[in-house]
């Protein structure tokens, strides 16, 4: 008796999972339930098994592997379908960025990079990645400053492993920062200049070893701003640039900076300095109101101790205008000869002039008769005619007051009067006395052969006085 086996014919048989990433191990594959398929034709007797298993041949690698059917109960014989179903090991993706650079214009660019990830731990060692791309940027050190694209291409993958390059990158050629130097300038005032002041455009220096390409400063551009000018001061001298490739700063000896930190130069405009008859300028003193003018040297001299200065300064500006001045001192309170001086007051000017201004006693009285009234009130003291005795010390005082007489013209003695009577009546007491002795008189006169050397001849005249003299009524005792 012969029983062969039931023939039975199934359709396709699914997996639970047929495709798998590459990750450097073997995949595990499983099958799903009987069930999961569907016989096509013929029966299974009972509750049988057909004992349905699946095979493959896998390794690690990505791959595409083919699937085996099997069968395991000999009592049926079992047909399957066409199948077309695999097991496939995808490969692994390795995601390359390319990362973005920068350097300065005129600088050598920097090496390009890629950011890597992706590759397993056990592969790394074995994968240069460098070998399956080119990475791409025309920048040189001659290349303007600006936003320039990185290429990367792909020549090929590692085994297992597919390259997925992420661009948008860019290479930034920055500009090259330099710092401009803004010169100071300087002007004096002057009532008609106005703008026209003199003013150097192309007054500012740039250390030409900090550009690039052995490029000269003319590539910056530098524009000086002429300030609005008003009068004597200070302004600030600001500038501008235009270049593609530097960033420029600005320094001077302004104060302050703004707000791109650029200092701005100085532009100083001084105070013009009056000269008394030069471009109608003209210094006017004034002594007690009346205008002092030095062409005439008898002006030069004032009366009194009590004198009021003021001072006047007038300059051509389209039409005379005064301009406000001190004088110092600003009063006179002694008889002497004085510097005076007036001074500018202003804010576009200055300047000064100094007078030479005489004052003495009173009505008429000259310096001299000044010092000679001031000498005879040392020498004598408190000797009067009433005090005078034959004294080789009163000798010499008489000597003395005839030697500053003498110095006196007849006008200069007449306007003295009574201040000058009093030191002649010593001198006329003395000389009328009767019976001096002309011995000591000799004696001091041949010493004291000057007015200064009086004193002299009174210790020498002491020494041969052996008693004071006596003389008749009238006289000296």
């Amino acid at each position: 008796l012969t029983i062969k086996p039931r023939d039975i014919k199934g359709g396709e048989i699914a997996l639970e999972e047929g495709t798998f990433t590459y990750n450097g191990e073997v995949p595990m594959i499983s099958q799903a339930e009987n069930t999961a398929w569907t016989i096509t034709s013929g029966e299974v007797f009972g509750e049988d098994s057909l004992g349905i298993s699946l095979s493959a041949s896998l390794t690690s690698a990505a791959d595409e592997y083919e699937i085996t059917r099997n069968y395991s109960n000999n009592n049926y014989e079992v047909t399957f379908d066409s199948i077309e179903a695999k097991v496939v090991i995808e490969r692994a993706i390795i995601t390359v960025t390319v990362e973005g650079k920068s350097s300065l214009y005129g600088a050598q660019p920097e090496a390009l990079t890629v950011d890597v990830a992706g590759i397993i731990a056990k592969d790394e060692h074995e994968i240069n990645i460098a070998n399956y791309i080119t990475l791409g940027c025309e920048v040189t050190n001659a290349t303007g400053a600006g936003n320039y694209d990185i290429t990367c291409v792909k020549s090929g993958d590692p085994k297992n492993y597919t390259i997925n390059i992420v661009l948008g990158a860019k290479y930034e050629v920055q500009k090259r920062p330099v710092t401009v130097t803004i010169s100071d300038q300087n002007d004096v005032y002057g009532f008609n200049k106005r703008q026209q002041y003199a003013f150097d455009g192309a007054a500012w220096s740039v250390d030409e070893n900090t550009l690039a390409n052995d490029e000269k400063k003319d590539v910056l551009h530098v524009t000086l701003e002429k300030p609005s000018f008003e009068g004597a001061g200070t302004y600030a001298i600001k500038a501008s640039y235009s270049s593609d490739n530097y960033a420029v700063t600005f320094t001077g000896n302004w104060s302050e900076e703004d707000e791109n930190k650029n200092v701005a130069g100085v532009y100083t405009i001084s105070k013009l300095t009056l000269v008394d008859g030069e471009n109608d300028t003209h210094f006017v003193l004034k002594v007690n109101g009346e205008a002092f003018n030095e062409q005439n040297p008898e002006l030069y001299k004032y009366l009194g101790v009590d004198i009021e200065l003021e001072a006047e300064v007038w300059v051509l500006e389209g039409i005379s205008i005064e301009h406000d001045a001190t004088v110092s001192p600003a009063k006179l309170g002694s008889v002497g000869v004085f510097d005076v001086t007036v001074t500018v007051v202003d804010d576009n000017y200055a300047g000064s002039k100094t007078y030479r201004v005489e004052v003495v006693g009173g009505d008429g009285y000259s310096k001299n008769l000044h010092d000679v009234l001031e000498a005879l009130e040392a020498l004598v003291g408190d000797l009067t005619v009433d005090t005078l005795t034959s004294t080789a010390e009163n000798f010499a005082i008489v000597k003395g007051i005839e030697s500053e007489i003498a110095k006196l013209s007849e006008s200069e003695k007449e306007l003295a009067g009574e201040e000058l009577d009093k030191y002649q009546a010593i001198v006329d007491a003395w000389n009328e006395a009767a019976d001096i002795d002309e011995d000591v008189i000799d004696t001091a006169k041949a010493i004291a052969d000057s007015p200064i050397k009086w004193l002299f001849a009174i210790v020498a005249a002491q020494a041969m006085i052996a008693a004071m003299f006596v003389v008749g009524k009238g006289g000296l005792l």
